[in-house]
């Protein structure tokens, strides 16, 4: 096996085993599947599709028992989920998507009271965000490169 192919395999599985875990997944229906980890000051979550193509999410929001909350678009697609120091409760959520409200029942992991501001990341989080566009670009390059020398 060539050199660079080589690299180019080691870099992925690399990158296989560094990953971080997927966040686990909340609440599924026939259209659509809610993942969502516990942050401090309440949950971050991710709506994905089943279908091919990812939903159009216009809103979201849920109810901890009595309470109703209100989600907040993120600037990366995700929604913040303002729960406050919450214990692991039944949770259900409503997601409006592409002109249909979908009412979803989940099981809402324990979430602590807010160090700091929802959505605000700490240096730690930033430096993690930098690492892996790092990685990621260098691996794409890396792939081009190989492809580009078999090509030519």
């Amino acid at each position: 096996m060539p050199r660079m192919a080589r690299l180019a395999v080691a870099l992925a599985l690399l990158c296989v085993a560094t990953g971080a875990a997927a966040a686990p997944e909340l609440a599924r229906s026939a259209l659509l599947s809610v993942h969502g980890v516990a942050a401090p000051g309440g949950l971050a979550l991710t709506v994905q599709g089943a279908l091919d193509r990812p939903p159009a999410v216009s809103a979201v929001a849920a109810r901890l028992g009595s309470r109703e909350i209100q989600a907040t678009q993120r600037a990366d697609g995700s929604w913040w989920l303002p729960l406050g120091a919450a214990p692991a409760a039944r949770l259900e959520l409503v997601v409006t998507h592409d002109g249909i409200r979908e009412l979803l029942t989940a099981q809402a992991p324990a979430t602590t009271a807010a160090d700091q501001p929802a959505g605000a990341a700490g240096p730690v989080a930033r430096r993690k965000q930098l690492l892996w566009w790092v990685l990621n670009i260098a691996i794409v390059a890396i792939a081009a490169l190989v492809i580009s020398r078999r090509v030519g």
